[in-house]
């Protein structure tokens, strides 16, 4: 078992502290979140778990909770994997949306020490956040990273 505690500050800068929709309301969108995560290796595959909580979550949105599970299953040089993550809010109407559940599939692989990972992502989100984005915001989509650790 593997425990992992960590600490994210989300900095948007440049960004306008309001949605526009009431100019006498700053929206801040910086925020900060604690998590704690945890993993075990099962043999055949990995389980994760994951909570994290903002006390001032992101748009002064009051708290926020987020709770993720996932599954990683090696097969050779390439992992599949999947999760399903839930995120509440104190203040979904300020936020721009209802607590939100999102997905993701995945394969990933290492390559010289380079992780390489296409994913499917998605939620059940079904309009756009007050940030201005349009509706494709919420649509689901494919990515594709490459990450190096130092």
């Amino acid at each position: 078992l593997t425990i992992n505690p960590g600490f994210t500050y989300y900095s948007y800068p440049g960004s306008n502290n309001n949605n526009g929709s009431n100019p006498a309301v700053a929206n801040e969108p910086d925020f900060y979140e604690w998590s704690i995560g945890a993993t075990y290796n099962w043999g055949l595959f990995t389980t994760g778990a994951l909570f994290a909580y903002s006390p001032d979550f992101n748009l002064n949105s009051g708290t926020g909770k987020y709770i993720n599970g996932k599954v990683v299953v090696p097969l050779g040089y390439v992992d599949l994997s999947g999760s399903v993550g839930k995120q509440y809010v104190e203040k979904n109407a300020v936020w721009g949306n209802k607590d939100l559940v999102d997905w993701k599939i995945a394969a990933g692989a290492k390559v010289w020490g380079i992780d390489l990972e296409l994913a499917y992502l998605d939620t059940n989100a079904k309009t756009a956040f007050p940030s201005g984005a349009t509706q494709a915001a919420t649509d689901a989509t494919f990515i594709f990273t490459v990450t190096k650790n130092f």
